[in-house]
């Protein structure tokens, strides 16, 4: 959504939920502006991350960004108000539970043992065209079971703004 004649202010705020000791998750809004004719219009991003304890530091498990002008047109009012007054209480309740859990079905490897049993299978010929057609179609359903999850997951972090 356009802002008012040229007046757009650059805004950015990152904060991070302690899930677990091993476990925690980065939430974040940058507001940038650019010129579209005449005007200066918001673009703003949601960045969020799901990071777990690798020894001394956390590495992300799964990042994504989600351009709010394209995918949740509308929502540029409630990401000002989010970054300005910070995660409410609930919001963060919310981030730390179904929007964790959604990132724990994307981080999940759906189908790995039915995935790993095929392959490591030394009785059947796993170079046989049955075999590659059962294998492609394990595959594509682990595909689309993690597509499926992603799609989900951004749902929900976008949900985030909704909630106050």
């Amino acid at each position: 959504m356009p802002e008012d004649s040229n007046k757009c202010t650059p805004l950015s705020v990152r904060v991070g939920l302690k899930r677990s000791a091993t476990q925690k998750i980065e939430f974040g809004l940058t507001k940038t502006c650019k010129k579209v004719e005449e005007r200066v219009e918001a673009v703003w991003v949601i960045h969020f991350a799901l990071l777990e304890k690798d020894g001394d530091k956390f590495t992300a498990k799964i990042s994504i960004d989600i351009d709010l002008n394209n995918e949740a047109p509308g929502k540029q009012k409630e990401a000002e108000d989010t970054a300005t007054d910070g995660l409410s209480e609930n919001q963060t309740r919310y981030m730390l539970g179904p929007v964790a859990r959604a990132a724990d079905k994307v981080v999940e490897q759906p189908q790995a043992d039915e995935i790993s049993a095929f392959f490591n299978n030394a009785d059947e010929d796993v170079f046989s065209d049955a075999a590659d057609d059962r294998s492609m179609e394990l595959l594509d359903r682990v595909a689309d079971a993690r597509s499926q999850n992603l799609r989900r997951l951004r749902t929900r972090v976008v949900s985030v703004l909704d909630i106050a």
